[in-house]
């Protein structure tokens, strides 16, 4: 279509706004018109003729379902079901130039979220899909979780819709101390950008009606696996066992913030039931 070729000429998709961060140092930051919202209408159109989600079975609660089908997915580097799922080869080459945009915006934001300078290079993207979510069954969210032992950090951005939405937008519980954390609750409009740590609880929120598009991009920072690494008991260990190892402590850590976090909403809870 001539959609399509109008974006495939472009190297990447347009930016509205440079990344800003908060005052505060959260483990999350959403920002509001960092894409341009012409482009992505134009992009929407192109992407529905080629949205065929795959279903992908998961082994964990970290999803609250065990069965995911409403994302149609163009990379998928890592996770369980790698190779086991036809990726969309049309709906990643219509994608490229804002997935690469997607790539320098995240960099970006990590070079000032961590106060060092950090390229695009030094990333990859583990996974890459659309999601559409719609008031139906088990369509309508995603609940509480976290995107994976393994992912280094998390890129989430609106997207518009042919078919108005109610309710949805993002839920992120994060905070300095790994024990106390803030609920934020904000509205992904198009050309908004989410911009996620590893291990930062999250959630989709339920659309009502209509029909709410993302495009989410899980980021690894790049290793040679190749490599042995000294372990902090002094051990030398493969590069492969250190991100195994690392992934495992990840989730091990991401429990505990959920434990800890439920435990303090026990005793909130308590205590407004002694003073009625």
């Amino acid at each position: 279509s001539d959609h399509s070729s109008d974006s495939n000429s472009k190297c990447c998709a347009p930016v509205a706004q440079p990344i800003v961060l908060q005052a505060t140092k959260l483990r999350h930051h959403v920002q509001s018109a960092v894409l341009d919202a012409e482009y992505l209408d134009q992009y929407l159109d192109v992407i529905q003729p080629c949205f065929n989600p795959q279903a992908v079975n998961y082994n964990n609660s970290s999803y609250s379902a065990n069965r995911w089908s409403i994302s149609c997915f163009m990379e998928y580097k890592k996770g369980v079901a790698t190779g086991k799922i036809t990726l969309s080869d049309d709906l990643l080459e219509v994608s490229r130039p804002l997935l690469t945009r997607c790539d320098d915006i995240f960099a970006q934001w990590m070079t000032a979220y961590k106060g060092t300078t950090v390229a695009a290079k030094d990333f990859e993207r583990a996974q890459s899909f659309i999601t559409r979510y719609r008031a139906t069954g088990v369509e309508t969210h995603l609940p509480k979780h976290i995107d994976g032992g393994d992912v280094d950090g998390s890129l989430i951005v609106g997207l518009p819709t042919r078919v108005p939405f109610e309710g949805g937008g993002l839920t992120v519980w994060d905070g300095p101390d790994p024990g106390e954390s803030t609920t934020y609750v904000y509205g992904i409009d198009p050309g908004a950008v989410c911009f996620l740590d590893a291990q930062v609880w999250h959630q989709s929120n339920p659309v009502t009606s209509g029909e709410r598009w993302v495009l989410v991009v899980f980021y690894r920072k790049v290793q040679d696996e190749t490599a042995s690494v000294q372990s902090p008991s002094g051990e030398v260990v493969s590069m492969k066992t250190h991100l195994a190892r690392k992934a495992l402590g990840n989730r091990l850590r991401a429990a505990l913030r959920l434990h800890k976090n439920a435990a303090r909403e026990d005793r909130t809870g308590n205590d407004r039931d002694d003073e009625t």
